[in-house]
């Protein structure tokens, strides 16, 4: 008896053993899995990391790129006079240990190139993020005829006889890109036009006094109207004219009519920081004449910004405050006012976005919206009122039918406007970026 139990003892024991090693095993296969997914998840995530790393590594290469062909002396010469003009830029180390760019800048026509930019980001030792950004960028005019032609603004730094004043032909909305109208109703007293399509959505009603043109198509959901003298478009034939690109002067040294060389004279230049701060010490922000900030301005809540003349920025240009549940639209909102001084360029003037949020009080603009990039604007509460016209690369008007209110005024654009290329922003388009 005693030796069938220590034989059941052993056996027990032995069993017992073979339980735990099995347990163990378990616990190591699922350990090791979770360690073989943490690895893995966090390669991917570096990855990630790393090809964001790269893609603005990529974009970096396009802003130097452009900056170069506006700032440089030589390389504007050759982008506006060479055809066939080439260049590359290289860059190593940028921003963190392994980061790099090569930029490609190839003319397809006189002050027409297209820019391709390989952004790199080191993961390991032996491998890198890659991403490739790349885009078109133009400028309106030919530099070279502009200069030997004293009538259209010579090499005197131009004067008011030598301003050519583009024909907008009573457009008071004109777009590069897309015209994008969502949930509006909009009472538009002249022509709209846009170099692709125009979209109209969501319940929206456009009325326009006199055409809608369209490069593109005009495209009109079944719950939404748009009302006109006529469509000329793509899929409503024929297709328009071209129209005429007119440009804003910013800031080129060389220009004497410029929105920044007129602030200079009034010392009404600032930094971001200067004229943001400005706006928080005084809410109620008045001036005459051209404003210029280097870098990018937001009217914020309890800020009433009035203007007799032009604001303009390098940066974004951003008005009001974004609707929060925790956060609502409330009595103060920002608000702006612009009025137009006969002789003058009037209105809001960025290289890059300029974008009303939802919380907005009254906005009373005579003169000209003008956006290097894109105009968005969402819902607002109380008035916008235009008498002037926008021009942006791209517009995206969205509201819950809230009505807007714009009418073509032709003093505005004519003070405000010009063509010609000289002193030209330039325009980028067809945007695009990509992974490999």
């Amino acid at each position: 008896m005693v030796g069938n139990k220590r034989k059941n003892d052993a056996s027990s024991h032995g069993f017992a053993i073979i339980i735990v090693v099995i347990l163990i095993s378990v616990i190591l296969i699922f350990a090791g899995g979770f360690a073989l997914i943490s690895i893995i998840e966090s390669r991917a995530t570096n990855s990630q990391t790393q090809s964001i790393k790269a893609y603005y590594n990529a974009e970096s290469g396009i802003q130097e790129a452009i900056w170069k062909i506006q700032n440089n002396s030589e390389w504007r010469e050759n982008f506006a006079n060479d055809p066939e003009w080439e260049e590359t830029i290289e860059r190593t180390n940028l921003f963190s240990e392994g980061g790099s760019y090569t930029v490609q800048i190839s003319n397809s026509d006189l002050n027409e190139a297209n820019l391709s930019s390989l952004g790199k980001q080191i993961i390991r030792s032996d491998t890198f993020a890659r991403r490739m950004v790349g885009t078109m960028i133009y400028q309106t005019g030919d530099a070279s005829e502009e200069a030997e032609d004293p009538e259209i603004g010579g090499g005197d730094g131009g004067n008011e006889e030598s301003v050519k004043i583009p024909n907008m032909d009573g457009t008071v909305l004109a777009v590069d890109n897309g015209l994008n109208f969502s949930g509006v109703v909009a009472d538009i007293t002249g022509n709209i036009y846009s170099d692709s399509d125009i979209n109209v959505r969501l319940w929206s009603d456009v009325d326009v006094s006199r055409n809608v043109r369209a490069i593109g198509d005009v495209n009109v959901d079944v719950n939404s109207s748009v009302s006109s003298a006529g469509i000329s478009a793509r899929n409503y034939p024929p297709v328009p004219d071209v129209l005429e690109s007119p440009y804003v002067g910013f800031d080129d040294p060389n220009d004497s009519l410029s929105i920044k060389a007129r602030a200079t004279v009034l010392n009404q230049v600032y930094t971001a920081e200067e004229f943001n701060f400005l706006l928080e010490q005084t809410p109620n922000f008045s001036k005459d004449g051209a404003v210029y900030v280097t870098g990018a301005v937001s009217v914020e809540r309890g800020e009433n910004l009035s203007i007799n003349g032009a604001l303009a920025a390098d940066g974004a240009i951003t008005i009001g405050n974004i609707w929060q549940w925790w956060d609502p639209c409330v009595a103060n909102d920002a608000q702006v006012t612009i009025n137009h001084v006969a002789g003058s360029p009037a209105g809001i003037f960025s290289k890059g976005r300029i974008i009303i949020n939802t919380c907005v009080g009254d906005i009373y603009i005579n003169g000209v919206i003008y956006a290097g990039e894109s105009f968005n604007m969402t819902s607002i509460e109380n008035n916008f009122t235009l008498e002037g016209g926008v021009v942006a690369q791209e517009i995206q008007w969205t509201g819950i039918w809230d009505g807007i209110s714009l009418t073509f005024n032709e003093n505005a654009m004519n003070d405000t406007l010009r063509t010609g290329g000289r002193f030209a922003p330039l325009i980028s388009f067809d945007h695009w970026e990509e992974e490999y």
